[in-house]
């Protein structure tokens, strides 16, 4: 009897999962069929222009893609400071005296007037100490809280999974190593004349 009912629950599994496939595929299909414009009544579908204008899509996308990895990067360090001062009961502001301003030190007059120096500021020195004080006190701020977080990010399991826009390429009848059949490739574009592509050649070929 149970193995029956596990059988049950595993060609319902299947058709689930084959209905969603399906569901998948659908909503993909209509959104390549959507109609974005017309032009004296010739439509031009959303997988025309991603078609003709796949480059300049993919770089849009892909500044997209580093904004939101970056505002990533920022939720998953305050989730890492909120963990860790729930942790020791304290707040984050508490967390932050105890872990990171008594590791502030202030720079000597000495690499003020070093930094003044460098800056080729016009206005006198005394005019512009403070600035250049709380320009230091951001940068090493900034400093003791990344090696801060990057202790925290190594005691603890984190998994990103936000992917980076991707582009289908046809390669045709290009030149090609291996199967052609493999399930990842990886599809080069270099110039014979350019120095780095030559430098990353020989790797590339200890991946073949």
């Amino acid at each position: 009897f149970r193995s029956m009912n596990e059988n049950k629950w595993v060609r319902l599994c299947c058709l689930l999962l084959g209905l969603v496939v399906l569901s998948s595929s659908a909503v993909t299909q209509d959104k390549n069929n959507e109609v974005v414009a017309e032009v004296n009544g010739t439509k031009i579908t959303r997988a025309e222009l991603e078609q003709e204008q796949a480059s300049k899509l993919l770089q849009i996308r892909y500044q997209l893609f580093v904004a939101e990895q970056k505002a990533l990067s920022d939720v998953i360090d305050n989730r890492l400071l909120a963990i860790e001062a729930a942790r020791q009961h304290i707040t984050m502001e508490q967390l932050a005296d105890r872990e990171i301003r008594p590791k502030l030190k202030d720079p000597s007059e000495e690499e003020l007037q070093f930094l003044y120096d460098q800056s080729n500021a016009t206005e006198p020195y005394d005019a512009v100490r403070e600035k250049l004080l709380d320009m230091v006190h951001h940068r090493m701020v900034a400093k003791v809280r990344t090696a801060y977080l990057q202790q925290l990010g190594s005691q603890a399991t984190v998994f990103i999974t936000l992917a980076p826009p991707v582009a289908e390429v046809a390669v045709g009848d290009a030149p090609h190593l291996g199967a052609t059949s493999a399930s990842v490739q990886l599809v080069e574009f270099a110039d014979y004349e350019c120095p780095y592509c030559s430098k990353v050649h020989p790797y590339l070929m200890k991946l073949h």
